[in-house]
């Protein structure tokens, strides 16, 4: 009687003519679905490991499209009162007071309290809800985009961390410092000081939530709709426009910058937030109308099928 080898018996039973050796060398690591197409490299069909399903799970167009929805929606509202107190609160120092202003070391502006930081708590919440629009972009837009939406998640995450720093430290140790009177060493941190850390906070912050706009920008880019494509152009625009102010600011000004560009970059997000939230609420809705009528139809189609 012929003696078989083990491996070999094995093949046999499994109905797998691969020698041992091509087994070894056949990939095991889960691998992420982008597209239908094959692509080079990629796993035969079909064989799957034990993380593949963290990887394929199809996105649940109802879920992003009625989240995304409402975030966009409260995005423009957020950046439309953030931008409504903000305009109206007049400059106390700087370059841009003209009457009445406040001189270092900026302790006279406890008679501003609360009246000069009333539009920082809409902002701060504008950068929070920045944060999860992002994510929404990020689960909407193409697999083959994921990466550029992936880069603008993280720097609208970075941003908002700076902004909301910063803000917090306005509305808790400041505004508590002026009202009681302990004003010493405050002067670095005042929103009064053009040369202090809450300027150079927001320039940081709002720099980098332009550019995470440009990733977001074109990640969205390839969407089917007009409205995304819209959507994108103005995420584009209003990133680079942002990033190419404070490029010729730092050159015109120098270490006199002051809150040039802090003001400017502030106009342009308001600007960008609201817009954007409009069509993004809009473009969500219209895609869960769509989806919803395309269940109909496989609903409709499969009754006639089994009839």
């Amino acid at each position: 009687m012929k003696k078989t080898d083990p491996v070999h018996r094995l093949d046999r039973r499994s109905g797998n003519g691969a020698s041992a050796e091509a087994r070894k060398v056949m990939p095991t690591a889960a691998w992420p679905v982008a597209s239908s197409a094959a692509v080079p490299g990629d796993p035969p069909t079909g064989r799957r490991s034990g993380t593949d399903a963290d990887l394929t799970v199809p996105i649940d167009v109802p879920a992003v499209v009625g989240f995304g929805f409402w975030v966009a929606a409260s995005t423009a509202v957020v950046a439309a009162v953030s931008v409504a107190t903000g305009i109206t609160t007049p400059p106390r120092s700087g370059p841009n007071c003209h009457g009445g202003c406040v001189a270092y070391p900026y302790t006279d502006a406890a008679a501003f309290v609360p009246r000069d930081y009333l539009w920082m708590y809409p902002t701060l919440l504008m950068a929070v809800v920045c944060v999860v629009l992002s994510v929404c972009i990020h689960y909407w837009v193409p697999p083959g985009r994921r990466l550029f939406s992936a880069a603008g998640v993280c720097l609208t995450v970075m941003a908002a961390g700076a902004l909301v720093v910063d803000y917090a430290v306005q509305l808790t140790v400041l505004q508590a410092g002026l009202r009681t009177g302990e004003t010493e060493d405050l002067s670095v941190l005042s929103q009064y000081n053009p040369h202090g850390m809450f300027i150079g906070l927001e320039n940081v912050g709002y720099a980098t939530l332009n550019l995470a706009f440009v990733f977001l920008g074109i990640a969205l880019a390839t969407r089917g709709s007009k409205l995304a494509r819209a959507t994108a152009w103005v995420f584009v625009a209003g990133g680079a426009l942002t990033l190419l102010l404070l490029v010729v600011f730092a050159g015109i000004y120098g270490t006199g910058l002051d809150y040039r560009f802090e003001v400017m970059s502030l106009l342009v997000t308001w600007l960008v937030l609201i817009t954007v939230g409009v069509l993004l609420s809009v473009t969500f809705a219209r895609a869960g109308l769509t989806h919803d009528a395309h269940l109909t139809r496989e609903k409709v189609s499969h009754g006639d099928t089994a009839d």
